[in-house]
C-alpha cells in the first residue's frame, strides 16, 4: 500500500500547511506514530476491520462500502 506518512508530511510541508488532510484509502498503510499538525479525515474505503483498527485514534473515519 500507499505509505500515508509520506503523503500527510508532504502535505504538512506545503507554504501554506494543510488545516486538514482527507486520505482516500483502503487503510493496508502505515500511519505516522504521532498526531499531525491537522486535522486528518480517513475515507476508508473496503478496509478490513483488521485495517480500520489500525487508524490512529487522532483521526475523523469515515467507512465507504463498495
Amino acid at each position: 500500500g500507499t505509505d500515508m506518512r509520506e503523503g500527510i508530511s508532504h502535505a504538512l510541508r506545503r507554504p501554506r500547511p494543510a488545516d486538514t488532510i482527507v486520505v482516500v484509502t483502503d487503510c493496508e498503510t502505515p500511519w505516522p506514530e504521532t498526531r499531525p499538525n491537522a486535522h486528518v479525515v480517513v475515507a476508508a474505503i473496503g478496509a478490513t476491520k483488521e485495517h480500520l483498527t489500525a487508524i490512529p485514534p487522532w483521526a475523523t473515519v469515515i467507512e465507504v462500502t463498495v
